[in-house]
């Protein structure tokens, strides 16, 4: 084996230790951006079901299907939106959106999920509906 030259030596070892540090910073840097996504997404999609709870707290109080089916038919709008439901204080769905690429395929869950979910293809999130500071059911956007 050859030995490298002090000059050579230290020209690798300063390379190397520099490719390593690049490789670490991109590497955080990939980390917070996509938790920053993250974020994003979830601060989106509570603004939206905070828009659309403060839109469909009468119909759920006075069990309306039709003014819950306008207030939910506003997320067509929203292509990335799949589907919004207006759950009853009983679990019972009292309107639903489900974005026209899914109509027929996707199914409303029997209950809503609570809080933040994040699946493989999708993110959803639910919260209770107020009105007059007593609840009156659930909206579930994803």
């Amino acid at each position: 084996m050859k030995k490298l030259s002090l000059v050579r030596s230290l020209l690798l070892f300063s390379m190397l230790t520099s490719g390593v540090g690049l490789l670490l910073f991109c590497m955080g840097f990939l980390v917070f951006d996509l938790q920053a996504f993250r974020e994003k997404k979830v601060n989106d999609l509570k603004s939206t079901a905070d828009l659309l709870s403060s839109n469909a707290n009468s119909a759920l109080r006075f069990g309306d299907s039709e003014a819950g089916d306008q207030v939910v038919e506003a997320m067509r709008v929203r292509p990335g939106i799949r589907t919004a439901i207006l759950y009853q204080l009983d679990h019972k769905i009292l309107a639903w959106y489900v974005r026209r690429d899914l109509t027929g395929k996707y199914v409303p869950p029997q209950e809503p999920p609570t809080g933040v979910l994040w699946a493989p293809d999708s993110l959803s999130f639910s919260e209770t509906v107020f009105l007059e500071g007593s609840p009156v059911g659930t909206i579930y956007p994803g």
